[in-house]
C-alpha cells in the first residue's frame, strides 16, 4: 500500500515512514527467535542476504500523533545483494529515503541525480564485524573482521572459554566489543571516510540492540553477560558514534532492535542520533496470519512514534509481510 507523499520540514519534524525491502524471502527475526529460542534477531537486516523479503513499511499518517504538515512517506530498504531497481527515477521520486550497501555508490548517485532531495543512507553494521569479504574495498560493517583479526583481537567479544562469538543465524558476523573505545574510534573513522567517498547523506547503523539475546545467549558473552551490561556498552557506542557522525553534517539513523521490548532504553538513546527504525512494526513475521502485534505491543509501538516525535526525531517503520500477503500489506 502506498501512502501520501511525505513532506519534510526544515525543522526536522518527525515523520512516520513506511518502507519496502528489496531482498528475498527470509524468516523474520522475531519469528525465528520463537522457533529456535534466541537463534535470530528481530532487530536488523543483513547485508549478505540473498534478497529482501516482504513489505517494508516506511510510514503511516497518524493524525493524533502528527501535525497537519507531518505526512507519512515511504522509503526503500534495499540492502540485499541484488536489490531491484526497475526505475531509479521512480524510486527517487516516490521515496524519501533509500538505504543501500556501501558498494552501491554509483546507484546512489543516479538516485540523487533523479531527486536531489532524496536522502540516501549507507548500510553499516554497528555491533558485529563481517567476515564476508569486501566489495570495492568496502565491508558491510563499520569495522571489518580483517581489520581486527590479528591487529585488534580485543575488539571481539568473547565467550567464557575465550572464543569469538559468531551470530547464531549469521555466522559470518562476529560480535564486536561495542564498549571498547578503540573499536568505537575505528568505526567512526571508517564510516566517515565512507561517507566522504560518495553521495551519501548519512549512515544506517544496523544492530544497535539493547540486548544480545537474539544472536547468542547473554551469559555466553563474558564481558557483558546480561542486558544491563550490554545496554551500557551500546549506549557508550551510540553516544560516541552518533555525535561524531552528525558533526560532519551527515545523518546517523540506527535500526533499534527489540524496540517494543525496551522502549525506555531506546528513548534515552534517541538523543544521540537522528531517529530510529523499528523493523518489526505492527507485524513481526513474514508468514501470513502470524506475527500481528497484540493490543499491548501495538500501544507500545504507537508510543515509539510519540517518543520520536516529541524528541524531533525521524521514525522508520517496517512491517513484515510476504509479497503475496495483501492483508498484511494493507494492515501495515
Amino acid at each position: 500500500m502506498r501512502t501520501a507523499r511525505e513532506r519534510l520540514s526544515d525543522k526536522g519534524k518527525p515523520v512516520v515512514r513506511r518502507g519496502r525491502k528489496a531482498t528475498g524471502p527470509r524468516q523474520s527475526h522475531e519469528e525465528a527467535g520463537r522457533a529456535t529460542e534466541r537463534q535470530a534477531s528481530h532487530s536488523m537486516r543483513r547485508t549478505l542476504l540473498l534478497a529482501a523479503m516482504g513489505l517494508c513499511i516506511l510510514g503511516m499518517a497518524i493524525p493524533s500523533l502528527a501535525s497537519a504538515n507531518s505526512v507519512a512517506g515511504n522509503f526503500y530498504y534495499a540492502v540485499g545483494s541484488t536489490p531491484s531497481f526497475p526505475s531509479t527515477t521512480q524510486t527517487a521520486q516516490r521515496d524519501s529515503y533509500v538505504i543501500l550497501q556501501p558498494w552501491k555508490a554509483s546507484l546512489a548517485s543516479q538516485l540523487k541525480a533523479a531527486n536531489p532531495n532524496l536522502k540516501v543512507l549507507v548500510y553499516q553494521d554497528a555491533s558485529a564485524m563481517s567476515n564476508g569479504g569486501r566489495v570495492n574495498g568496502w565491508a558491510s560493517s563499520g569495522v571489518g573482521y580483517d581489520e581486527a583479526n590479528t591487529a585488534h583481537p580485543d575488539w571481539f567479544l568473547l565467550n567464557p572459554s575465550g572464543g569469538r562469538i559468531p551470530e547464531a543465524s549469521w555466522p559470518w558476523l562476529y560480535l564486536a566489543d561495542i564498549g571498547n573505545a578503540g573499536y568505537q574510534q575505528q568505526w567512526v573513522s571508517n564510516v566517515n571516510r565512507l561517507l566522504a567517498s560518495g553521495p551519501w547523506d548519512g549512515v544506517f547503523l544496523d544492530d544497535t540492540n539493547p540486548t544480545v539475546k537474539y544472536h547468542t545467549t547473554p551469559s555466553n558473552v563474558a564481558k557483558y553477560p546480561n542486558d544491563t551490561a550490554y545496554q551500557a556498552a551500546m549506549r557508550s557506542f551510540i553516544s560516541y558514534v552518533g555525535p561524531h557522525i552528525r558533526a560532519t553534517g551527515k545523518m546517523a539513523m540506527p535500526n533499534m532492535g527489540a524496540w517494543v521490548e525496551y522502549p525506555t532504553v531506546i528513548s534515552d538513546w534517541l538523543q544521540f542520533v537522528d531517529g530510529g527504525m523499528d523493523e518489526m512494526f505492527a507485524k513481526w513475521s513474514s508468514t501470513p496470519g502470524v506475527g500481528y502485534r497484540d493490543p499491548s505491543q501495538w500501544k507500545t509501538q504507537l508510543g515509539e512514534i510519540q517518543t520520536a516525535e516529541a524528541k524531533g526525531k525521524k521514525f522508520l517503520a517496517v512491517t513484515q509481510s510476504a509479497t503475496t500477503d495483501t492483508q498484511a500489506q494493507r494492515f501495515g
